[in-house]
């Protein structure tokens, strides 16, 4: 560790990235740096010190990237839903909503995903709830007013130690328990200093608070 700051911005040099608006910085497990901009997603190459763009995510803007536990990398847009990244083959299947298909994908806006501790997949969106993804139908689970959320704007998702989901939104935060389905809001009146968060407002920390 030489403790020394580089910076990298916008450039026209190969092996620059072509956009200084960066929305998702992750490190998967791989120690593989991947990074989402509002135009598009590259992946670090170390050994060049180089950028190298995603071609299939070109044009997307990329507002979270996570790992799931099978090593697949998973990036969220803010125009066509997730892509997955295979982690052996490197082929991207994409997972836009479908009209009239309440299987699909809740929204084409997906503000952030969440890997739970039970290694489900969860993904919140700007204006129809969370929805959770089904491996093995290749489905998706909604969730959202209907089961008596308060607002379908969520921003952030995190869990507890006792495997409930926390979401942020436009109207405080909301406590979910996806096995009994109860749901808990806190607001201005439960001491919250606003009802309104913003992208990615969120954070547990290690003592699980």
């Amino acid at each position: 560790h030489t403790k020394k700051w580089k910076y990298h911005k916008k450039g026209d040099k190969k092996g620059s990235i072509d956009n200084n608006d960066i929305f998702a910085l992750f490190k998967d497990s791989k120690e593989n740096i991947w990074v989402g901009t509002s135009s598009s997603a590259f992946g670090y190459n170390r050994e060049l010190d180089e950028f190298e763009k995603i071609n299939d995510l070109n044009y997307h803007f990329i507002l979270d990237i996570i790992e799931d536990p099978k090593g697949n990398i998973w990036f969220s847009t803010y125009d066509n839903g997730v892509y997955k990244m295979d982690c052996e083959t490197k082929e991207f299947t994409s997972f836009a909503p479908v009209e009239n298909d309440t299987t699909s994908i809740c929204h084409y806006k997906i503000t952030c995903m969440f890997v739970d501790s039970q290694g489900n997949l969860w993904f919140a969106s700007e204006s129809r709830g969370i929805c959770m993804y089904d491996a093995d139908s290749n489905n998706f689970i909604r969730y959202g007013s209907k089961d008596g959320f308060v607002n379908n704007v969520i921003y952030k998702i995190l869990e507890d130690d006792n495997q409930n989901l926390w979401l942020s939104s436009n109207a405080g935060i909301m406590q979910f328990n996806p096995k009994t389905k109860k749901i808990k809001s806190y607001t201005l009146n439960s001491g919250l200093p606003s009802n309104q968060f913003n992208y990615k407002s969120g954070f547990k920390d290690k003592k699980g608070n």
